[in-house]
């Protein structure tokens, strides 16, 4: 089955809402640079974190986004019998992410979900490949996980 659509409204919103989760990845990258960031108010105003903090930040997000890389890959393989093992890497994907938030130390954790979001893009991959997800998606994918990947990369640079 090959999944390709015209650039609908909601394929739109898909877009501008992945990259608008790709934000929390970037402001822990400036607060690992100890820059002064600025929330409003209800957000709880100005915030200056600790290099450490940063880590603990995106370490946490990223196990979410990674999770939610699992739900979408799950999707998939119940529309497509022939993916059924997509099945078991998603869940290896997310309980090797959850798993690095209570064994390893924050570098190492970091690095697990770093590995985690490239194995989920080789997923993916592997997916466009045999038509399951539309190219604008896998496009998306690309460019999102290079935001995410390099920001995880910063982050374990600047606090290691």
């Amino acid at each position: 089955m090959t999944i390709e659509t015209t650039h609908s409204l909601a394929d739109r919103q898909a877009k501008v809402l992945t990259y608008l989760g790709a934000i929390p990845f970037i402001i822990a990258v400036l607060i690992g640079l100890n820059i002064h960031v600025s929330f409003p108010e209800i957000l709880g105003g100005d915030i200056a974190y600790a290099s450490f903090k940063a880590k603990a930040l995106v370490h946490s997000y990223a196990v979410v986004i990674l999770s939610f890389l699992g739900g979408i890959q799950w999707g998939i393989s119940l529309r497509e019998p022939v993916t059924r093992r997509l099945y078991i890497v998603s869940n290896v994907i997310a309980l090797a992410a959850w798993l690095s938030l209570i064994v390893f130390t924050k570098s190492e954790g970091l690095i697990i979900v770093l590995l985690g979001f490239i194995v989920a893009l080789w997923v993916d991959q592997k997916a466009h490949n045999r038509g399951m997800i539309p190219s604008w998606f896998w496009q998306l994918r690309i460019k999102v996980t290079a935001i995410v990947c390099l920001s995880l990369l910063l982050i374990i640079a600047l606090t290691w």
